[in-house]
């Protein structure tokens, strides 16, 4: 038997898939959670500026600059940079975010120097164009070893990077981008870094 749709069945149906569309369309752009990483396509595009933590004999715990790389890490590489500072902020940045909160990496990086805390950029995906882009920033930004997680997830392997960090945090449930530590014990996040300042 063939069943007949309404115009109005129809037009929200059309509705539907136009919102789907906006969506599918929306998240390509890398602005919502829950992505993938497009890890495989930046390596394949730009694998010049990545290196692998693991590849490398010793590198500096605090990932002072060196020259224009993007560190590929585990959240157990950054727990043990955490440690050595006193007080840090690990920045989810997405390479594509536009809202007001997304400020130049300079910016975020100035301000934390004006504070005396440590700044730890953390990719939440892949993007080759942005990620070799050489910022004046520290330290290196930091990319999450998806491989590592064996997920292309955004959502999952983000969960996993910062559960290595602090068994506590669970990043389906932050708001916000700006996570602020001290030593390794993650403190509160911020909506915006202006949003902090170092009274002591």
């Amino acid at each position: 038997m063939i069943k007949h749709f309404s115009i109005k069945q129809g037009s929200i149906l059309t509705s539907l898939l136009l919102f789907s569309f906006i969506l599918l369309t929306s998240c390509v752009q890398g602005s919502f959670k829950g992505l993938y990483s497009y890890y495989d396509r930046s390596i394949k595009e730009k694998p010049e500026i990545f290196i692998n933590t693991k590849n490398l004999d010793t590198i500096n715990g605090k990932f002072s600059k060196l020259e224009n790389y993007v560190f590929i890490i585990n959240g157990n590489d950054l727990k043990k940079c955490l440690k050595e500072n006193d007080k840090s902020f690990i920045y989810i940045w997405g390479a594509k975010c536009s809202s007001k909160i997304c400020y130049p990496l300079e910016l975020i990086d100035n301000h934390c120097k004006k504070n005396n805390v440590s700044l730890f950029i953390v990719a939440e995906y892949y993007d080759s164009e942005n990620m070799s882009y050489d910022y004046e920033l520290d330290k290196n930004i930091l990319a999450i070893d998806t491989k590592h997680y064996n997920t292309n997830l955004t959502s999952k392997y983000l969960n996993l990077f910062l559960k290595d960090i602090d068994n506590n945090l669970n990043y389906d449930n932050i708001p916000e981008r700006y996570l602020y530590f001290e030593k390794d014990k993650y403190i509160k996040s911020y909506e915006s870094i202006y949003d902090y300042n170092d009274e002591k």
